[in-house]
């Protein structure tokens, strides 16, 4: 299918749907990793109140440390935002498992 998305919510499940192109590329298309884990922490982005945002408590976890899955995540939601607003023939499939990584990633 042309101009066909998949995303996935880790690295190997983006390469076993890579592989499966082989056995029948009829839905081959661009694979994309949505990196950050969203079944950990606030999912909020920050706030003024007490409560950290998800950049803080990354933060808070990491010792300090950017966490540059977050980043890299609103960078791909933005990415696929503008794509499907400028080819309105794109179409975006959301590959996600039973377990909590990629069902709170699908939410």
């Amino acid at each position: 299918m042309e101009n066909l998305i998949h995303i996935t919510f880790d690295a190997a499940g983006a390469e076993r749907l890579k592989e499966s192109f082989g056995l029948d590329d009829i839905i081959a298309g661009e694979v994309r990793v949505l990196e950050d884990d969203l079944a950990y922490g606030p999912l909020k982005k920050g706030t003024t109140g007490t409560e950290p945002g998800r950049d803080q408590w990354w933060a808070a976890i990491t010792g300090g440390e950017p966490y540059e899955k977050t980043a890299r995540d609103h960078e791909l939601l933005g990415d696929l935002s503008q794509q499907m607003r400028t080819d309105e023939n794109s179409e975006i499939w959301i590959w996600a498992a039973q377990n909590a990584r990629d069902v709170c990633g699908y939410y």
